[in-house]
């Protein structure tokens, strides 16, 4: 999935660092999803 997104900002010229930056916060957004969705199903039960 990174690479998809990777390949597509590639294409669109963005620059190398701005790639980065992007897959970085895409990947704390995913991690921090994460995090609440698994603490909302431990209270779940």
């Amino acid at each position: 999935m990174l690479g998809l997104l990777d390949n597509g900002l590639t294409q669109l010229s963005v620059d190398s660092y701005i790639r980065e930056i992007l897959v970085g916060v895409i990947l704390l957004i995913a991690v921090g999803f994460s995090a609440l969705s698994g603490r909302a199903n431990s209270h779940a039960n």
